[in-house]
């Protein structure tokens, strides 16, 4: 038998809809393919490879760098209200690209990506979230326990 599954690194979260965690269930997936003895993996998308295990230890990795990233970034703007915008603008995409580099299709995928990633924050209880206006704008905050001094 031959499974396929797509292996991406760039769950999203939409805030306005229905609530959700997409990154935690990704996570949790991942921590079960995890375990699969697959010989090879056939992706939806980039090149069959071999090493499961190690590639969603890789990404389980990737995620908690981002998670890190952010409380770090909240709490050096501790007591200041951010946006998910703000919050993904601020923080780093890639060695070769900054975010000024970035079209605007991929800042809106960076900021659904940063608001997956807040979501599982506050999720953890480990930001506060507080909505500015009934326009579905959100601003993010670090819980006062979670402030890393400096």
């Amino acid at each position: 038998m031959t499974t396929s599954y797509r292996i991406s690194r760039r769950p999203s979260a939409c805030t306005c809809a229905r609530p959700a965690n997409p990154l935690s269930d990704y996570l949790d997936s991942l921590r079960l393919i995890g375990r699969l003895e697959a010989e090879l993996v056939l992706p939806g998308h980039g090149e069959p490879f071999h090493g499961l295990p190690e590639r969603t230890d890789e990404l389980l990795a990737h995620h908690q760098r981002r998670l890190e990233e952010i409380v770090h970034l909240l709490s050096r703007h501790a007591g200041e209200s951010m946006t998910g915008y703000a919050i993904a603008s601020r923080m780093s995409w890639s060695r070769r690209r900054t975010w000024d580099d970035l079209t605007g299709f991929e800042r809106r995928m960076a900021v659904s990506e940063g608001l997956a990633h807040i979501e599982l924050l506050h999720a953890r209880g480990q930001v506060e979230k507080h909505s500015a206006d009934a326009r579905c704008a959100i601003s993010y905050r670090p819980r006062c326990s979670e402030v890393i001094a400096q």
